[in-house]
């Protein structure tokens, strides 16, 4: 029967576990297409599944490849056949330089603490031109036009230019419409953000009827929104007008010359021909700007060891989500690093020196980032829930994050203020008078419970069973001295209250309450023990069964943390769980 018992609450717990580990998968490239042509545009992400506390992306560098847009990062959830999985992408549209064979190559990513790198994917580039080439689509001809729709009464503009006998069309749209690139330094720093604007100048009535965006290499790109407006400007007394094409912020991933894409647009201009008042003809001139490009710098060596790539100007504060709390109980300890710069490199929680009695899991972060504005600013949070194990005092020490300041041209290394605990004395936990058990609910929204409770039925029944027999075998050696009788909780009628708590993040915060409990209870020690105390004290019982229950305890405490502190949007079913608790704590009491 021992070996039944143990095959059952084993069984349960294997059902439980893979709702809260999910295996990790490898890290890997996929592409839209293994044979593409050379004027087409190929799709990459280097995607990484079910990843946690994912970190350090090394941002590839492509060789022979344009970047036409990326990194963008994405991260999607998804159900199939009630199994659940995350995907974290990196994105980058990429467009070949050259034919043959070429690389998209493999790189690095941190997750759970872990280097993982991909594979190196090939990509066979055909000698010839895809006649419905695959690519990003360029800005719609409507949007080009309305640069310079509007009725425009300034005489220069007023009416068509004449053509005269003579004259070259091309010579004279070249001398009166040109597209300028202008950058907001000339010289960077590797991973220090610039903005890159392309214009486009004409001093005759255009109609920019199509266009292709730059291509660039060895940088992160981001739109910029811009209006779409225009302005007048004079150049060597000829009077221009002037719109914005396209505005990007590059981030440089490695040092040397960046050179800026060439933005083209296919500018039309209707003439009026010479001595034939009534007869207009339209051209059409393919326009570029002239090659431009930026000095990138290596970053300072050596950096500190704080350091992971992040350029910019920041500052950083870290707070407890309360700072006194009884012993056992959750809280969070919350940092946010704020500024303007390449955010997108601040991906893992600065590291945190915690005080010994601290537990703590893994963070969980968001970010508001305005990338209407040059440099990108905002900030990202991570929160990191953590509990004390017992009674008393403690501090968390300043929290340091260093970056480089490309103004200053040194790195920084900036803290937060201390954070003082108080950790009172863990309360007794009274399961009946908690109002998560004595709310009014509808049964319709319990269908679920009828299951459940047909599941706790048979596990109580067959634990009852067990408990008369051995109160047979008890009361058969019954010694001649007086027992001492000693009052238990009932912690079979709380879990059956737990069947009403609607609140997954409160019904896991009571499943664990109720173990640890019943482990002290086990153990004849006070509740305010910490969770590690009480297993060890558990596995130091002398059955010859106590490792293994204190390896299904861990377990169980993992499951709900998971549920806790890694929620997704399938936990591990109810009546599993309260099945599974059950059976610990017949073998603890």
């Amino acid at each position: 029967m021992r070996f039944l018992e143990h095959t059952i609450l084993s069984s349960m717990l294997l059902l439980l576990i893979p709702f809260a580990l999910r295996a990790q998968e490898p890290f890997n490239i996929h592409v839209s297409a293994s044979e593409i042509f050379r004027n087409d545009v190929l799709q990459v992400e280097y995607t990484i599944d079910n990843g946690q506390a994912i970190s350090h992306f090394e941002a590839p560098v492509f060789r022979n490849w344009a970047i036409r847009s990326g990194p963008m990062v994405t991260k999607s959830h998804t159900i199939v056949n009630g199994q659940s999985s995350e995907k974290t992408s990196y994105m980058y549209s990429l467009a070949p330089e050259k034919t043959g064979t070429l690389e998209i190559p493999s790189t690095t990513v941190v997750n759970g603490g872990k280097k993982l790198s991909c594979k190196a994917v090939q990509i066979k580039i055909l000698n010839k031109d895809n006649p419905s080439p695959v690519h990003s689509p360029p800005p719609p001809s409507s949007q080009l036009q309305s640069l310079f729709g509007e009725e425009v009464k300034d005489d220069v503009f007023a009416q068509a230019p004449v053509l005269r006998r003579g004259d070259n069309p091309a010579a004279v749209i070249r001398n009166n419409c040109f597209i300028r690139v202008n950058s907001s330094k000339k010289r960077i720093y590797v991973g220090e953000p610039v903005m890159v604007t392309y214009r486009l100048y004409t001093a005759l009535p255009s109609n920019p009827i199509s266009g292709e965006p730059p291509y660039f290499n060895g940088c992160s790109v981001s739109e910029i929104p811009f209006e779409q407006a225009f302005e007048t400007e004079k150049i060597d007394g000829k009077t221009f007008r002037v719109a914005t094409i396209r505005k990007v912020q590059l981030i440089p991933l490695e040092a040397g010359t960046l050179s800026l894409g060439r933005q083209t647009i296919q500018n039309e201009v209707t003439f009026r021909i010479a001595d034939e008042q009534y007869r207009r003809q339209p051209y059409k001139l393919m326009l570029k700007n002239a090659p431009a490009s930026i000095e990138v710098s290596a970053l300072p060596t050596p950096a500190p060891a704080l350091f992971s790539g992040v350029v910019g100007s920041f500052t950083i504060t870290a707070r407890a989500e309360k700072t006194s709390v009884p012993a056992q109980e959750n809280n969070s300890l919350v940092i946010s690093v704020k500024g303007k710069g390449n955010l997108e490199r601040i991906i893992d929680a600065p590291k945190v020196s915690w005080p010994a009695g601290l537990e703590h899991y893994d963070a969980n972060s968001r970010e508001d980032i305005n990338k209407e504005v040059f440099p990108f600013e905002g900030y990202r949070t991570f929160e990191i829930p953590f509990i004390g194990s017992k009674q008393g005092n403690a501090n968390i020490n300043p929290i340091e994050f260093c970056y480089f300041d490309p103004e200053q041209q040194t790195y920084q290394t900036i803290r937060s203020e201390s954070i003082p605990l108080t950790f009172t004395k863990a309360a007794k936990y009274d399961y009946r008078n908690d109002p998560a058990f004595r709310e009014d609910r509808t049964t319709r929204q319990y269908i679920w419970i009828v299951p459940a409770l047909a599941l706790l039925v048979t596990s109580i029944l067959y634990i009852n069973s067990r408990q008369e027999k051995q109160k047979k075998e008890k009361a058969a050696i019954a010694a001649a001295a007086t027992p001492v009788v000693v009052a238990k909780t009932d912690f079979n009628a709380a879990v059956e209250l737990l069947v009403h708590v609607e609140d997954q993040r409160t019904f896991f915060n009571k499943c664990k309450t109720i173990l640890h409990d019943a482990m002290a209870e086990a153990a004849h020690s006070p509740a305010t023990c910490s969770r590690e105390q009480l297993l060890k004290m558990i596995s130091e019982t002398e059955t010859g069964d106590s490792d293994q229950l204190t390896e299904q305890c861990r377990e169980f405490f993992t499951i709900c943390d998971h549920a806790l502190y890694t929620p997704t949007d399938e936990a591990p079913p109810k009546e599993q769980v309260l099945v599974t608790l059950q059976q610990l704590i017949y073998r603890l009491c």
